[in-house]
């Protein structure tokens, strides 16, 4: 059967707050580098009035993703919630603009979550992340038919953690009606806090991201010993290596 879609994704969304800063200013705020890190609102708009130049664009790894997608060509169904309020509005402006359709359903009690993103000279990314809005989407709220209308449905562990029953809601959708599971293992971090949720799922996946931190972390092993390992669970592995780019291990064959 032709799908009406490419990739329906279930996504934290959040507004990403852009910041240039330099290794010690990392340390000053006690954030480990490379690593994302649970704040609350009060710390949130503390860090934000800290720096005053940013730029503010639509995030949440699934939503990155999928505008990557949209801007590749395909069609892409994007599930999740904001608040009330200017940034709502925003993030759905931003995501339609290119080529996102939105399924986003808007809080009327939390504030649109943040992340702020601190960029060092190196390129790697350390994160303060407000939630808000986002983790209280419930699993009735996400539209079972856009699920059985895509090729893939997609979320990252920061999903799993953070919507755990719309995420194992939305695989079992995807599995009763022959649609893909790709999972990108987000973060160390939500590795370790949810290490048996993961090893409880990883036979329903079908495409599976990690980057070599996180190959790390799940397996104990380096990318290629962890790619071939989870390749004996997953019918297709994606271990990440930077600038050397990725083993991909595909039913059986690396």
């Amino acid at each position: 059967m032709e799908k009406k879609y490419d990739i329906f994704g279930l996504s934290n969304t959040l507004m990403d707050f852009l910041i240039k800063v330099e290794d010690k200013d990392l340390e000053l705020m006690e954030l480990k580098k490379g690593m994302m890190h649970l704040i609350d609102e009060k710390k949130a708009h503390n860090l934000i009035d800290k720096y005053k130049d940013f730029k503010i664009v639509p995030a949440g790894a699934v939503t990155n993703t999928l505008m990557g997608i949209s801007v590749l060509g395909g069609r892409s169904v994007l599930c999740g919630n904001v608040g009330y309020g200017e940034f709502g509005e925003l993030f759905k402006q931003k995501i339609v603009e290119e080529g996102v359709i939105s399924r986003l359903n808007i809080s009327k009690s939390e504030k649109t979550g943040k992340v702020i993103s601190f960029v060092t000279p190196d390129a790697e990314r350390t994160f303060g992340v407000y939630l808000g809005a986002a983790v209280t989407l419930d699993k009735s709220r996400i539209q079972k038919e856009d699920i059985v209308n895509s090729k893939i449905f997609y979320f990252t562990g920061y999903e799993l953690e953070a919507l755990h029953d719309g995420v194992i809601e939305s695989i079992s959708v995807a599995k009763e009606n022959g649609v893909l599971v790709g999972m990108d293992l987000a973060d160390p971090g939500i590795i370790e806090r949810n290490f048996d949720k993961i090893k409880g799922i990883i036979n329903y996946i079908d495409v599976l991201f990690m980057n070599e931190n996180e190959a790390k972390a799940y397996t104990g092993f380096e990318p290629e010993k962890a790619a071939e390992t989870l390749g004996k669970l997953v019918k297709t592995v994606v271990a990440k290596i930077g600038d050397k780019g990725s083993i991909i291990i595909n039913e059986g064959q690396k």
